[in-house]
């Protein structure tokens, strides 16, 4: 059984330009049908980044998203993070903004949602096996900017 967990994070300060991303596939509900059942899988995990100075800042009080593969999903990531695998923001430092569509919507609606505690923790229960993409982010400020990992 094959399972992709890829970590997505973006890179950014809030008084930048922001970048506007289209995904040109459009999403396919039929092809996360099976994420949408009760598994017997929990995915667990912790969401963090390491300044600098050493100081590990952790994604507390921040949403944490389970979303199944798609190829609507797939596009997204690849335009983000320039790799369908996941990762930092390509677009350096600056917000990605992309139109909440109804295809994103679908997407969203289909993902499954959490939080990160205190401790940076996150946890995902129920889930059934498959590809998923996982994302959060993890922010801070520095002087008078406030910056998102």
């Amino acid at each position: 059984m094959k399972k992709l967990i890829a970590l997505l994070f973006t890179i950014g300060i809030t008084s930048c330009a922001t970048t506007k991303i289209y995904v040109d596939t459009p999403y396919d509900r039929s092809e996360v049908l099976w994420s949408l059942k009760d598994g017997s899988t929990t995915v667990e995990g912790d969401a963090f980044l390491q300044r600098k100075d050493g100081m590990l800042v952790k994604c507390s009080g921040r949403w944490v998203w389970l979303t199944p593969f798609s190829k609507y999903e797939e596009e997204l990531i690849t335009k983000i993070s320039g790799s369908p695998d996941g990762g930092f923001d390509t677009y350096g430092m600056g917000r990605i903004y992309f139109d909440a569509t109804e295809d994103y919507q679908l997407m969203s609606d289909d993902s499954r949602k959490s939080t990160c505690d205190v401790d940076g923790k996150f946890s995902f229960k129920n889930i059934p096996a498959g590809e998923y993409y996982l994302s959060t982010e993890v922010s801070w400020k520095v002087n008078d900017y406030f910056l998102e990992g």
